[in-house]
């Protein structure tokens, strides 16, 4: 694969993953997000969300994970289904391989 160059790169695709990436691409930066290879973080584990602001009825971890997955790509963020195997944070530009 040849290198990606982002102002910004969001690992993981949980909730809080979701959410920097919605912010970032609304502010124009253009993010890149590592779903990693079973995204969701912690809603992988519960199926139903009793929880989640907004759904006052709770809301099934599939359909809240879509639909937090289309408005992030809905905003302009770029979703790969992969994951960070390596990060340098010490040199710059830092590098996610």
């Amino acid at each position: 694969m040849l290198p990606l160059h982002s102002k910004l790169t969001v690992i993981g695709a949980g909730p809080g993953g979701y959410t920097a990436a919605i912010y970032a691409s609304r502010a124009g930066l253009e993010p890149i997000l590592l779903e990693g290879l079973i995204p969701g973080g912690p809603l992988r584990v519960s199926y139903g969300v009793d929880n989640f602001p907004g759904y006052s009825q709770g809301i099934q971890r599939p359909e809240l994970k879509e639909e937090m997955r289309k408005q992030a790509k809905g905003f302009g963020t770029i979703i790969m289904e992969s994951k960070a195997e390596k990060i340098d944070l010490l040199n710059r530009p830092f590098t996610i391989e």
